[in-house]
């Protein structure tokens, strides 16, 4: 073997030991990309309604979000309130019309916010007149709380002698409950309000 060729033989053995003692970061190069990827996934759909908030895009209604799936099946499983309202309750007259209703209302509320997106930041702007319909949806449903605080408070010594000849726990229970629900939600917004009237008060003045 002649000289030139010995040194090319040396050379190219160095390079492979060099190579074959480097570290390898690919791995870890890939472990991180695909750890921010999911990441990024996560918040894409937030940074998308934010970016078409702040360039005045209006959102379209497809794709719903996780949050809109959920609300929804929250609001359709008030279903579970007509066989309760099915009940005998004669010592409480409209108890079965108000479940009846409520859960109808719900139902109907649930559907119309989720069709048209009225709980995402942007309703408002995007499409006032739905955002408008689901506002008077909140109020009659908090009249419909006022007119069960009204059934079930007044009838509480009825659960510890329910009976088909007074009313059965079934709607009393679900009253109750529902009026329970509406009192912490009128407690939530009388504080509220008297939150942001002290705030406005004790604000310096220009």
């Amino acid at each position: 073997m002649s000289p030139d060729e010995r040194n090319g033989h040396l050379d190219i053995e160095n390079y492979g030991c060099q190579s074959a003692n480097q570290p390898t970061t690919h791995g870890d190069d890939w472990s991180e990309s695909e750890n921010k990827g999911t990441a990024g996934g996560n918040s894409m759909e937030v940074a998308t309604q934010d970016e078409s908030a702040k360039n005045g895009k209006q959102q379209a209604l497809w794709p719903k979000t996780a949050n809109e799936y959920m609300f929804l099946g929250l609001d359709l499983a008030a279903a579970g309130m007509f066989p309760l309202g099915a009940m005998p309750c004669p010592s409480i007259p409209s108890a079965t019309i108000f479940i009846y209703v409520f859960a109808a209302f719900t139902m109907l509320a649930g559907i119309v916010n989720f069709v048209f997106s009225t709980k995402r930041k942007t309703a408002k702007t995007d499409r006032p007149k739905a955002f408008v319909v689901s506002q008077f949806l909140g109020i009659g449903h908090l009249g419909l709380g006022i007119w069960c605080m009204a059934l079930a408070y007044p009838n509480l010594g009825l659960l510890s002698e329910a009976s088909p000849q007074t009313c059965e726990k079934g709607p009393l229970v679900c009253m109750i409950i529902i009026a329970a629900i509406f009192s912490a939600v009128i407690v939530g917004l009388i504080g509220y309000g008297l939150y942001a009237v002290t705030c406005r008060r004790n604000s310096p003045k220009d």
